[in-house]
């Protein structure tokens, strides 16, 4: 949380989309700039120039002009740079965290870590190279160690200070003797010193201690040419030693940051302040003059003088690299490529399009329409913000975009512009017309009259657009501070505030207070911290949407209320992820507020489910670290999500989850009237989810009955569409949809189907599909036929054949055609439909028009004439396409066996015969009982009775 304002001086697919940064990745989009710790020309080739900056290893080869990030996954800052003297295709930068040391060998094209130095090094901070290049000094803290073979390997010396968090701030080395070192550290808490050493740091000698504030020497200068003359900025002017920092004369009054010797002439001189100004001597500091006049690299931390044109001076300071051509009566912008700026947040204006951006030392940028690099504000011009603030380096620590006014908090008042920042006017407010500065402002799209703004002491509250402010603590315990303001934009009363509160305004610590709730615009607050009334609270947001939905976290969770802070639940966090800790900045997407982001000093992470789930973004080991101030979601298309980072500017992601159509359509034709089924599939490639899934099928209008059924999703139809949403597809997720439809008529039938989302697409050649189903009027006919299996030469037979049309659609001129074995002899035909004849054995039936569902029986009769498996065929043909041609024949086989022949001379008789026989002896018998008398004897009647 910001307590006070401190200045201290430290010793950006598709060309038919507008507004992408890169696709799924990250690119820097400025504003060029930023903190410039060293700069070196290399003497062999002045053209080429190297420096150090928050944003990692430069490298320009056009004088300073413009420049190239060679090296930025240092872990901290780089602090030194060298270059070896005799060889100049070789240089050194020292950071902080080990390996401490990295080396280029190839003039800047690539630099890469020595991991000779021993691994407990730590706190690394300036490196010294000697004439010959075989000597290297590096300093860690306050140790020094020694390599006298190119860093091949180390011996460690005497330290500068015996005091555990003594630090070098510089190191500098007498290039007439290896031996001689110059060093200038903190020896305590409050005490500081110039060092020398003769013996190649095996002992030390104090040439100057005391107060930090004096005996610090922020930079030193070592005249070439006669090494007795040293010169060492400090916070009290310039001072030149003749005998080697035995003894010391303030040259020049002024607090000085940087030095800088003209290598062909030592006489002349360049001081820098840690106000930006620079000056000049051209008599070894008998006089100076003022050539700060344009110069805005800001406060300066490196002043370098072309070796072979004196004329040409580079500055680099907090605000990035100014040159010069004239020894300084005219400088220049070089800041091409240096993206190392130190970014304080964001402020969007929807209207006008365009996302303001607040540079630590260098003022107000804004990105418009989503262009992937940054414009300045009128920051440095006349009437400009450093021309407002009557001071020689700007500070901008807060900024609010309202519709047509931008406003600008400076340490003398309120800049505020009507036309984007192109001018500026100062408002003189009370109370804030002092020298607190507004750290965060809040305002409401339907309510912009009223601003709330936050200094380091108070909250002060304007009702008539920052003319005139009031206090605005009603209810808040005595001596707060806020860290951060959410306004609601759904409700232009509401706003939440994180609350600290000190002993005194404006000292100390603050301890944490929770959250505490405006629900009249800032008139008076109650608390809203239920549970976390103790937590300091480093990210605050509201759902723009809903006034009562607020996300906060605290040192231990990332949590989240749905009844304006009455209570708070905690959300899903992967806190190993990210780093250990939890959420520093918490960002909603303006259009779909399901739809977060959050940071940490070390991770970027996003959630489409209201913070229930997390993708990673940027991980937390990637370097370098970005510790995010501020995150915004573009208003106009919040697919680009913007994050300030402290040392890298701003970096511009473009959210593209790659969305795509597959589809399962019928290979073979449909019947009019039959439902034509196909089963489409979307899914999501990645690399991020996705929401907002909407596919959309587009059937002819003559379709009917349209039916759709997605898996996981809603689908709708209206007159000839189909609408499936799915609200949230996962990254590498699919779901499915089952579409079907019938035609009324034959012919071809197209089908669009269409996939977007919230998001963009990368590749939408797989978002649409057209396919082309065929429609026909089509039968499934099938015969059957089915008879006597066995026979006897001269039996009848008969056999039954079964028409049957499946459909879906009348089979039109249907004819069954049923040939008869030769070895069977026709009989009579009849059929259940149509008319039969037969000729020859053939057997032909005009069944005509058959409807789906609709059978035909036909008997066939016959004689069995011969002997042997008698086939016989039946086919069924009809003038509509037929389904499946294998059902449309079959055959009926019978075995026919002839009559037993008679047998002869062998006493046996056939059965005719024995017939004949039993005929004839009948017919005696009869004969003979005719020819007896027609009376009977009594007896006879007896027996025959």
């Amino acid at each position: 949380m910001h307590i006070r304002l401190l200045i201290v001086a430290t010793m950006f697919l598709l060309g038919a989309t507008e507004g992408w940064g890169a696709i799924n990745d990250w690119t820097a989009i400025g504003p060029s700039g930023g903190t410039v710790n060293k700069i070196v020309y290399n003497k062999a080739t002045p053209s080429t120039v190297y420096a150090i900056a928050t944003g990692g290893f430069y490298r320009s080869q056009d004088g300073g002009g413009s420049w190239q990030l060679i090296k930025s996954d240092f872990l901290n800052a780089p602090q030194d740079l060298a270059i070896d003297p005799s060889d100049a295709t070789r240089i050194y930068a020292v950071a902080s965290d080990y390996p401490c040391l990295y080396v280029s060998t190839d003039g800047g094209a690539s630099m890469s870590a020595v991991t000779t130095l021993p691994t407990a090094v730590a706190n690394g901070w300036q490196v010294a190279v000697s004439q010959n290049g075989s000597t290297l000094y590096v300093a860690a803290g306050g140790r020094i160690f020694y390599s006298v073979d190119r860093a091949k390997t180390w011996q460690e010396r005497t330290a500068v200070s015996a005091y555990p968090a003594a630090l070098v701030f510089k190191l500098l080395i007498d290039p007439t003797d290896v031996n001689t070192l110059y060093a200038s550290a903190r020896t305590s808490a409050t005490d500081g010193g110039i060092f020398v050493t003769h013996d190649g740091a095996m002992t030390w000698q104090t040439l100057l201690s005391g107060n930090q504030s004096t005996s610090l020497s922020a930079d030193f200068a070592i005249n070439a040419t006669n090494s007795n003359q040293i010169w060492s900025a400090r916070s009290d002017g310039v001072w030149a030693s003749g005998d080697k920092g035995v003894t010391w004369t303030k040259a020049f009054a002024t607090t000085a940051s940087a030095l800088a010797i003209d290598p062909s002439n030592p006489m002349i001189l360049y001081a820098g302040t840690p106000y930006g100004q620079v000056f000049r001597t051209a008599d070894a500091g008998a006089t100076w003059t003022d050539v700060t006049g344009n110069n805005t690299a800001g406060g300066l931390n490196t002043l370098a003088v072309n070796p072979s044109q004196g004329s040409r001076v580079l500055a680099g300071g907090l605000n990035g690299v100014s040159g010069t051509t004239t020894s300084g009566t005219q400088w220049s912008v070089q800041t091409a490529g240096l993206n190392s700026t130190f970014m304080l947040g964001f402020s969007a204006d929807p209207g006008a399009d365009r996302i303001y951006m607040n540079v630590q030392s260098g003022g107000v940028y804004y990105a418009a329409a989503g262009a992937a690099s940054a414009a300045t504000a009128n920051n440095f011009g006349s009437g400009g913000l450093l021309q407002l603030s009557g001071q020689t380096t700007l500070f901008v620590t807060g900024m609010l975009a309202q519709p047509g006014r931008l406003s600008a908090s400076l340490s003398n008042g309120l800049a505020r512009s009507t036309d984007g920042g192109a001018t500026w006017s100062l408002v003189q407010v009370t109370p804030l017309g002092t020298s607190d500065q507004v750290f965060s402002f809040a305002s409401w799209p339907a309510n912009p009259q009223t601003i709330l703004a936050a200094t380091a002491t108070s909250i002060y509250r304007s009702a008539d657009g920052g003319d005139l402010w009031t206090p605005a603590t009603s209810g808040l315990p005595a001596n707060t501070v806020v860290g951060r303001f959410a306004a609601a934009s759904s409700d232009p009363s509401t706003v939440y505030a994180s609350i600290g509160g000190v002993s005194a305004p404006g000292s100390g610590t603050a301890t944490g207070l929770g959250v505490y709730k405006s629900t009249d615009a800032g008139l008076s607050w109650v608390p809203a911290n239920t549970g976390i009334a103790s937590s300091q609270i480093s990210a605050l947001a509201v759902d723009p949407t809903n006034a009562l939905t607020v996300y906060s976290s605290t040192g231990s969770a990332l949590l989240k209320s749905i009844d304006g802070g009455a209570t708070w639940n905690p959300l899903t966090w992967d806190a190993v992820a990210s780093g250990n800790v939890y959420p520093m900045v918490v960002a909603i997407d303006p259009k779909h507020p399901s739809i977060l982001y959050a940071s940490t000093v070390s991770r970027i992470a996003r959630s489409v489910d209201g913070g229930m789930s997390w993708q990673t973004l940027r991980a937390s080991n990637l370097l370098p670290w970005w510790s995010p101030s501020d995150l915004i979601a573009d208003p106009k298309r919040p697919e680009n999500i913007l994050v300030a980072t402290t040392g890298s500017g701003v970096q511009q992601m473009t959210i593209a989850p790659d969305l795509s159509l597959t589809v399962a359509a019928p290979s073979t034709p449909v019947g009019v009237g039959a439902v034509a089924t196909s089963v489409y599939t979307v899914s999501n490639l990645g690399p991020f989810d996705a929401t907002g899934v909407r596919v959309r099928l587009q059937l002819p209008a003559t379709a009917l009955h349209i039916s759709a059924v997605g898996s996981g999703g809603t689908c709708t139809v209206a007159a000839n569409v189909a609408t499936c949403v799915f609200g949230i597809a996962r990254s590498g997720a699919s779901n499915a949809i089952t579409l079907g439809a019938t035609s009324p008529s034959a012919g071809p039938f197209l089908l669009t189907a269409s996939v977007l989302g919230d998001q963009p697409d990368p590749k939408p050649s797989n978002n649409t599909l057209t396919t082309t189903e065929s429609i026909a009027y089509l039968a499934d006919l099938s015969v059957t036929a089915t008879g006597n299996a066995t026979a006897q030469v001269g039996d009848a037979v008969s056999y039954t054949v079964v028409v049957k049309n499946a459909g879906p659609n009348t089979a039109t001129a249907t004819q069954l055609k049923y040939q008869l074995a030769p070895g069977l002899t026709p009989g009579t035909v009849t059929s259940t439909g149509g008319t039969c004849t037969s000729a020859s054995g053939l057997v032909t039936c005009n069944v005509g028009d058959m409807a789906a569902s609709n059978s035909v029986t036909v008997t066939i009769n016959a004689t069995a004439a011969a002997a042997g498996t008698q086939t016989s065929t039946a086919t069924v043909t009809s003038t509509i396409k037929d389904l499946t041609a294998a059902n449309n024949s079959a055959t009926s086989a019978t075995t026919v066996t002839a009559v037993p022949a008679s047998k002869g001379g062998g006493g046996s008789f056939s059965l005719n015969y024995l017939l004949m026989l039993a005929l004839l002896l009948v017919m005696q018998n009869r004969a003979r009982w005719m020819r007896k008398p027609r009376y009977w004897p009594a007896t006879a009647l007896r027996e025959n009775n």
